[in-house]
């Protein structure tokens, strides 16, 4: 796992705040994970919602040249959706 750390505004670390109450994820910290988490999962699943928000943000070429560094650099096989095959 790593580790980093994240200077924003007051303001913005306000904002983020009433959203992680409002939607009953508590801190800054456990909002800001989930939405890395989501971050993710539209890199490594191309049929996600995910997939989507991230092109709208950063450009649909970004997100497919990160996908394409992910699957490269893989070594766990994954089905169309991204997600993990399980060994039988």
């Amino acid at each position: 796992m790593k580790n980093f750390t994240v200077s924003i505004r007051e303001d913005t670390y306000q904002r983020l705040e009433h959203l992680a109450n409002a939607t009953k994820v508590n801190t800054v910290g456990s909002l800001l994970s989930r939405l890395l988490d989501h971050t993710d999962q539209g890199i490594y699943r191309p049929q996600s919602w995910e997939r989507g928000w991230l092109a709208f943000m950063f450009g649909g070429e970004a997100v497919d040249q990160a996908e394409a560094v992910m699957w490269e650099k893989s070594d766990q096989p994954r089905d169309a959706n991204g997600d993990l095959i399980q060994a039988t």
